[in-house]
């Protein structure tokens, strides 16, 4: 288990990351999380399918899904993260759909799609700080 409870980013991001990509410490710190409360469980999973939708590009009719469970959740923290998505759906509709590109000084290159999926998690949402135990 974890030495000491992340900060609310912290956990915001494991909540959002593929599971291959945590530590055994972090999955078991997330399992007793949504353990503790349902709202906790069906908050990462939807993030998690939020986090697949984006690194899989499933695209639009995706998106709306997620969207529509999200809003069937009744989890104040996630509607209110996916009206702020609404802003600027265009966007954030070609996130799910295109392969997103970098240029650096050698060209181009593809840009790690976990790098976008916690850059839009953790801009728009503070779920974490506000109702994690």
């Amino acid at each position: 288990m974890l030495q000491k409870a992340p900060s609310a980013r912290s956990t915001a991001l494991m909540l959002v990351r593929a599971a291959e990509n945590r530590t055994p410490d972090q999955t078991a710190f997330l399992d007793q999380l949504c353990r503790s409360d349902p709202r906790v469980a069906t908050a990462f999973s939807l993030a998690q399918t939020f986090g697949q939708l984006l690194r899989k590009r499933e695209g639009k009719p995706r998106l709306a899904y997620w969207e529509a469970a999200v809003r069937a959740s009744g989890i104040t923290e996630l509607i209110d993260f996916v009206d702020g998505l609404a802003d600027d759906a265009e966007a954030v509709a070609n996130g799910c759909s295109l392969i997103l590109v970098q240029r650096d000084g050698r060209g181009v290159r593809q840009q790690s799609q976990m790098d976008q999926t916690e850059l839009l998690w953790t801009s728009g949402i503070s779920f974490a700080s506000s109702t994690l135990p």
